[in-house]
C-alpha cells in the first residue's frame, strides 16, 4: 500500500518521532508530538537521523493500525493528501513506519528535540538528545520494530554517554552548548562546525545542531534566554510563566473535564509502586474563557508571533500572520483561548478585564486560537458590510477533543451578531479608527453599539476536513433553531419577534414540511444565510442536513412500504444532486462522457450523505 495514502497523525512521521513537546505548568505537564514537520524538515526527515527505539516503535504502530484500517474500508471523511512526500513508492507495511523511513538506512544516530513550552506559550527550552545506532542492528527501513533488541536494553547507558543538550549545564535554556571537554574528546564539536557533514568516510550526511536549531525555532516560540530581548511579552508573565491576565476582552468563560496525570497516594506500597508503573488520569472540572484581541492593541501582535508558530506543527499550510498589516483596509483580531488557573469559574458569561487576572489572582495558560481578518465587500448580496474570515484555528492537543473548537467557533458567530457589544466595545472602537471600517454606525455614540453589528457574513479561508466537519454541525444546529423558534411561534398567541422575510421563506413556502424535497431557490438561501451570517452554500448543506434528518423522523414513525421509502430517498437525492452539479459544474463537465458524469455526481452525492449521517449520528 502507497505510504502517500496515509493521513499524517502526530509521531508518525520520521522528524515527528523525534520531536517531543511538553507543556510545562505548575504540579502537571502534558506530552505531545507534531503533526506536520515538512515546513521545518524536508521530506519529514531529519539527515542522519532516526528516533530513540520507543518513539521508532510507537510510529510503526501508528502505520500500520491506519494500514489495517484502510485496508478493511475507505476512511469516511479522509484528510486530503500532504503532497510533500518524496520518493512515493510501494513500502512495506510492516516495516516503515512512513515514507519519510525511506531515507532511514542513512542514519548514523538517534535524536531526541525535547521542546519544554512555558504555560504561556511564549517561550521556551529546548534540549538535543542524541545517541549513537548500535552497529549490530539493521536500518530501521528494514527490520521489525516489535523485536527487542540488545540496543534497547543499553539506551540508558548510551544516552548518558552520547547525548548533546543545547544548553548550559546548570539550565535547560535554549541556545547555548557545553563548553568541549578539556581533553579535547568532543568529536560533537566538529559535526557542529557544518550545517551537514559526515560521521565517517562513506556514510551518509548528518544535520548539525546549529542547523536543527534554525530549523526548528520556524515552530517553537522564542527559547527562555531571550526573553530579555522581548520586554513587552516578559511583562505580562510571572515567574512561572504564566499571564497574568488574559491576552484581550473576556467574553466568555465556561468549564471543561479534563484528564490529568495523578500520583498514586502511598507509593511505598505494593499498590502504589504498580500504580506507579502505569499512567494513572483523573478527570477535574477545569475553567478556560475566551478572550477577543484587536490586533493592533499593545502587546498583541509581540505575543502573537510567539504562540502562532506552533501551528507549523499542525496545521499543514501555516503561515505567520502581522496582526498590526491591514491589508485592503480590513484588519485582525485573534479570539484566544486561556486555561484559567487559581479560583472557581465565574457565573457570569461575559466579565470585564477589571473583574479578572491580577486583582483576582488567577493565571492563564494558553491552549488556542482563532485568527480573525475583517474586510468591507461592497458587493456582496443581500447587503453589503464587513465579512469576518477565519484564517488559521489551533487548539492544542491536550485540550482536543473537549468541545473547545465548537465554543470557540460559536463565540466567532455570536460576536458577529452583536452578542458582545458591552464586553467589546472598547476593542472594536479602537478597531474602527485604526482601521477605517465601513459601516454607519456612530463610534462616538454610548449604546453599546459595535462594528461588530456591520458584520454580513462569517466564512473560513481553506478549512481543513475535521474543521468543516464541525462547521457543517454548527451551522445545521443554528438552522434547525430558527424554524424550531418559528414553529413554537406558530403555535403561541404571539408571534412579534418573528422576522417576516425568515417566516415568508421557511413557513409559507414549506421548506420545512417532511414531505417537501425541493431544493432551496437561491435568493431564498441568500437571505436566510445573511440572517445566521453563513456563507450561501453553508445554509444550502444546513438544510440539505436538516431535510434528511426529517426525512429520518419520518421514516421511523410511519410505515411506508419498501417502494414508498425509495421514493422519498429519491426525492433527497435529487435534490441534493442538483446542488451538487450547480457547484461542481466545471468539474463535472470536464468528465469525457456522460457516463462519467454521473460517476462523479454519484461519488459527490455519497460523500456528502455519508458525512451528513456522520455528523446525525444515523
Amino acid at each position: 500500500m502507497d505510504s502517500q495514502e496515509l493521513d499524517p497523525i502526530a509521531g508518525m512521521s520520521c522528524a515527528s518521532a523525534c520531536i517531543s513537546i511538553e507543556l510545562s505548568m505548575v504540579g502537571s505537564s502534558c506530552a505531545f508530538k507534531p503533526v506536520y514537520t515538512h515546513q521545518c524538515f524536508q521530506d519529514e526527515v531529519i539527515p542522519g537521523f532516526e528516533p530513540f527505539q520507543k518513539e521508532a516503535k510507537e510510529a510503526q504502530n501508528l502505520a500500520r493500525k491506519q494500514r489495517q484500517n484502510l485496508s478493511a474500508s475507505t476512511s469516511m471523511i479522509s484528510a486530503t493528501s500532504t503532497g510533500i512526500l518524496a520518493n512515493s513508492t510501494e513500502i512495506d507495511a510492516e516495516n516503515s513506519p512512513y515514507s519519510s523511513t525511506l531515507f532511514l538506512q542513512k542514519a548514523s544516530s538517534r535524536l531526541k528535540i525535547a521542546i519544554s513550552l512555558s504555560p504561556s506559550c511564549a517561550f521556551c527550552t529546548l534540549d538535543i538528545h542524541k545517541m549513537p545506532l548500535e552497529t549490530t542492528c539493521p536500518p530501521l527501513s528494514t527490520r521489525v520494530l516489535g523485536e527487542d533488541t540488545a540496543e534497547e536494553n543499553s539506551d540508558a547507558n548510551s544516552t548518558q554517554t552520547h547525548k548533546h543538550l543545547l544548553s548550559n549545564s546548570s539550565s535547560t535554556s535554549g541556545s547555548k552548548r557545553k563548553a568541549p571537554d578539556e581533553d579535547g574528546d568532543n568529536d560533537q564539536s566538529r559535526i557542529d562546525a557544518e550545517i551537514v557533514t559526515t560521521t565517517n568516510a562513506g556514510s551518509a550526511p548528518i544535520m548539525s545542531d546549529d542547523e536543527i536549531m534554525k530549523r526548528i525555532s520556524k515552530a517553537i516560540p522564542s527559547v527562555q534566554d531571550q526573553s530579555a530581548s522581548l520586554p513587552i511579552i516578559t511583562s505580562m508573565i510571572d515567574s512561572d510563566g504564566y499571564l497574568t491576565k488574559p491576552i484581550g476582552s473576556i467574553v466568555s468563560s465556561y468549564t471543561r473535564k479534563i484528564k490529568v496525570p495523578s500520583t498514586p497516594t502511598n507509593s511505598d506500597s505494593a499498590e502504589g509502586l504498580a500504580a506507579s508503573k502505569t499512567e494513572i488520569e483523573t478527570e477535574i472540572e477545569t475553567s478556560f474563557i475566551l478572550a477577543l484581541a484587536n490586533g493592533k492593541s499593545p502587546g498583541v501582535n509581540e505575543y502573537h508571533q510567539q504562540v502562532q508558530k506552533l501551528s507549523l506543527f499542525f496545521i499543514e499550510n501555516a503561515d505567520d500572520v502581522d496582526l498590526t498589516n491591514g491589508e485592503s483596509g480590513g484588519g485582525w483580531n485573534v479570539l484566544y483561548l486561556f486555561r484559567r488557573h487559581g479560583g472557581p469559574i465565574s457565573t457570569s458569561a461575559i466579565r470585564d478585564n477589571a473583574n479578572d487576572g491580577e486583582g483576582k489572582g488567577y493565571r492563564y495558560s494558553f491552549a488556542g486560537f482563532l485568527t480573525l481578518f475583517t474586510f468591507y465587500s461592497p458587493f456582496r448580496k443581500p447587503q453589503s458590510g464587513n465579512i469576518l474570515r477565519i484564517c488559521q484555528a489551533l487548539v492544542l492537543p491536550p485540550y482536543q477533543r473537549q468541545g473547545h473548537g465548537k465554543a470557540m467557533m460559536r463565540a466567532v458567530y455570536d460576536y458577529a451578531k452583536v452578542s458582545y457589544n458591552d464586553a467589546l466595545r472598547s476593542v472594536h472602537m479602537s478597531t474602527v479608527k485604526d482601521q477605517g471600517y465601513h459601516g454607519d454606525n456612530d463610534t462616538n455614540s454610548n449604546d453599546g453599539r459595535s462594528i461588530s453589528q456591520e458584520i454580513v457574513e462569517v466564512n473560513v479561508e481553506d478549512p481543513a476536513p475535521g474543521f468543516t466537519c464541525m462547521r457543517n454541525i454548527i451551522d445545521y444546529q443554528s438552522f434547525a433553531a430558527m424554524v424550531a423558534n418559528l414553529t413554537v411561534s406558530d403555535n403561541s398567541a404571539s408571534s412579534s419577534d418573528i422576522d417576516p422575510a425568515i417566516e415568508d421563506i421557511i413557513m409559507k413556502k414549506g421548506y420545512c414540511k417532511d414531505d417537501c424535497f425541493q431544493s432551496m431557490a437561491e435568493n431564498d438561501a441568500v437571505i436566510l444565510a445573511s440572517k445566521l451570517r453563513i456563507t450561501k452554500t453553508q445554509l444550502q448543506i444546513s438544510y440539505e442536513i436538516f431535510k434528511l434528518a426529517s426525512m429520518t423522523r419520518a421514516l421511523e414513525r410511519r410505515d411506508y412500504t419498501t417502494k414508498e421509502k425509495q421514493a422519498i430517498e429519491t426525492k433527497f437525492r435529487l435534490m441534493v444532486k442538483k446542488r451538487l452539479n450547480g457547484l461542481h459544474k466545471e468539474d463535472i463537465g470536464a468528465c469525457p462522457s456522460k457516463v462519467e458524469k454521473q460517476k462523479m455526481l454519484t461519488k459527490l452525492f455519497d460523500a456528502s450523505l455519508k458525512m451528513y449521517k456522520y455528523l446525525l449520528r444515523i
